[in-house]
């Protein structure tokens, strides 16, 4: 099989011109297939895929003199490279020694995503209640989280039938926030205390729970939760030498189930 290369890009056309340049060939006598051809999503911010395409390399027909000189150049531009690295290495380190990050500018890298957030919550609630000139965007900053807090309007409608509307609203909130950046923001949105109350019941549901699989010595379920409640599950019953925590499917919303643990017998 002739070797190939892949190359993705926002569209086909935009990964052929990748695919040209990197091969310096012109497109018309690339040799490709398309693997797929993307999707812009939801609103271009959720579920968006960039098209990818399969690229055959072929073997340029040469001499055996020009390969060699070919390779000598190669060995000669490599160590010129490593050369000028080490250098810049070198001068990189010795900028760097005795320079420390202080807190505000480590604060200050979450200041565009928390700011582009607050812009992007007030839109959706503005879209949502009826009331949202009344309602107030409070914004903390926890280590790598961005904690938005909401009160005041329709804080029924805002949270929906079981949080549904809150959970959507903080799904699609946390993509527009990492839209562009490189290491993921986790993104917490609660309105009036809602998450905080439920986060309560939820610890006080699983203790409970894992008594009663500890006593009757078989395991119980939770029933379906989503990945923020079932993290609060864990983390309540991570200490517990009774009983342990397990996910099961692969859905958004997967079944937790508290396993009790076997009791070693003596010998």
């Amino acid at each position: 099989m002739a070797p190939s290369l892949e190359f993705e890009a926002q569209n086909v056309e935009k990964a052929l011109n990748a695919a040209s340049t990197k091969l310096k060939k012109s497109k018309e006598n690339l040799k490709y297939e398309i693997i797929s051809y993307g999707s812009s999503g939801i609103f271009g911010l959720v579920g968006r895929k960039k098209a990818k395409i399969r690229v055959i390399v072929e073997a340029d027909k040469e001499q055996p003199e020009q390969r060699v000189d070919v390779r000598k150049k190669q060995a000669e531009t490599i160590s010129a490279d490593e050369s000028r690295l080490k250098e810049e290495t070198i001068v990189e380190e010795a900028g760097q020694k005795g320079r420390e990050v202080s807190p505000e500018d480590a604060a200050d890298r979450f200041k565009e995503p928390r700011e582009k957030g607050t812009r992007a919550l007030r839109k959706i609630i503005d879209c949502i209640s009826q009331d949202a000139e009344i309602v107030e965007i409070k914004v903390n900053q926890e280590s790598e989280v961005i904690d938005y807090r909401v009160s005041g309007g329709e804080s029924s409608r805002l949270i929906g039938k079981r949080g549904q509307t809150l959970e959507a609203i903080q799904y699609i909130l946390e993509k527009i926030v990492n839209q562009k950046l490189e290491k993921r923001i986790r993104v917490r949105v609660d309105i009036e205390d809602y998450l905080k109350n439920k986060e309560i019941k939820l610890v006080g549901m699983a203790e409970k729970l894992a008594r009663k699989a500890t006593k009757t010595g078989r395991p119980v379920s939770m029933g379906q939760l989503n990945s923020h409640d079932r993290r609060i599950v864990h983390i309540a019953l991570k200490n517990n030498t009774g009983v342990r925590t397990q996910s099961q499917g692969h859905n958004f919303y997967r079944k937790l189930i508290i396993f009790p643990k076997q009791k070693k017998t003596d010998m």
